[in-house]
């Protein structure tokens, strides 16, 4: 197969470019941080027509039941793009500016159907992609209670929207560095995310 493994940072995608697959010819890309440059850059490799595209990286979790250094498959993503209402959160559904069953979505989500008839054996996570990272308990709150997401990342709905725009595989596939709070490094575990990301990853490879 011929396999993409994308990420937002160098960081991130390191890791995975020392896994060695003779089955798959595979291609790295760095697609960068948030929505906007990793579309561009998706649209670019979708554009390519590969077998599939597979998002590696870090997220935080807003999910009490997931652990530091987990890694799970996304299987439907949102994005918090929207409105303000004091202290409600609007999606663009919510304000009718699009229609929650019009493809790609599906429920107001983007779904990834793919996961069907992939041997994966992952917890699976319902993913939120944000333009900026919570950092204060008022906003996890909001989202938390709004979306409720069980991760969240800069880049994964542009992954989900570009792919099944596109027509093209893919998974996203991340591991939890962090917990989704007031902003504390000390908490994050960032080497053992990486570590369980780039395993998880060449264990499907293994399989396809």
């Amino acid at each position: 197969m011929n396999i993409v493994i994308a990420a937002a940072t160098s960081t991130e995608l390191e890791a995975m470019t020392k896994i060695s697959i003779n089955a798959h010819s595979l291609t790295y890309c760095t697609h960068g941080i948030g929505m906007i440059a990793a579309t561009f850059h998706l649209q670019q490799l979708c554009a390519r027509k590969p077998d599939l595209i597979i998002q590696c990286g870090l997220a935080g979790t807003y999910n009490d039941t997931f652990n530091i250094g987990d890694t799970v498959v996304v299987e439907t993503e949102m994005s918090d793009t929207g409105a303000e209402n004091d202290d409600e959160l609007l999606s663009i559904f919510d304000l009718n500016l699009a229609d929650p069953e019009q493809f790609p979505y599906r429920q107001a989500a983007l779904p990834c159907p793919f996961l069907q008839s992939t041997p994966l054996n992952l917890k699976k996570a319902i993913g939120l992609t944000v333009n900026c990272s919570s950092g204060n308990q008022q906003t996890v709150d909001r989202r938390k209670l709004k979306y409720k997401a069980d991760i969240e990342s800069m880049e994964g709905a542009a992954l989900h929207y570009t792919a099944l725009m596109s027509d093209i595989p893919f998974l996203q596939i991340r591991s939890i560095s962090n917990r989704v709070e007031t902003r504390n490094r000390a908490g994050w575990n960032i080497p053992l995310a990486l570590r369980n990301n780039a395993l998880e990853i060449e264990k499907l490879l293994l399989t396809l």
